[in-house]
């Protein structure tokens, strides 16, 4: 039964990613550019402006939630042009212990990012 359910769920997944695709390449091509400077850009993310460094093989942006940043490394530590700081709104608040999927990227060097997904409005 599992492989039953396995099978269909990699269906479903590779229609929604070919019907997907499809509208991609359909869209007349356009370029982005995007000033950088040291391999970071400055992006406004829900009307809040950040530093991202570009990452060809990252799939979505990733940011520091600010208040544990600034926790951890002091006051106006994401003052710092690669801290790529993210404070989220008071209404809306980045809270691991309330979130129901922590995301968690393990690196090379044995470095671990936890994170929350989040979606919001991303201006370039």
């Amino acid at each position: 039964m599992l492989s039953v359910l396995a099978a269909s769920a990699f269906e479903t997944a590779l229609h929604s990613l070919s019907a997907a695709w499809a509208r991609v390449l359909a869209t007349p091509a356009t370029t982005v550019t995007l000033p950088v400077e040291k391999g970071f850009v400055t992006v406004k993310i829900a009307g809040q402006e950040v530093r991202v460094f570009l990452d060809s093989l990252s799939y979505g942006l990733i940011v520091m939630d600010g208040r544990w940043y600034e926790a951890k490394y002091g006051e106006g530590a994401c003052e710092a042009l690669d801290a790529s700081c993210y404070f989220c709104p008071v209404e809306d608040p980045c809270d691991f212990a309330k979130e129901e999927e922590i995301m968690t990227a393990d690196f090379a060097d044995g470095t671990a990012l936890q994170g929350i997904i989040r979606k919001g409005r991303l201006r370039l």
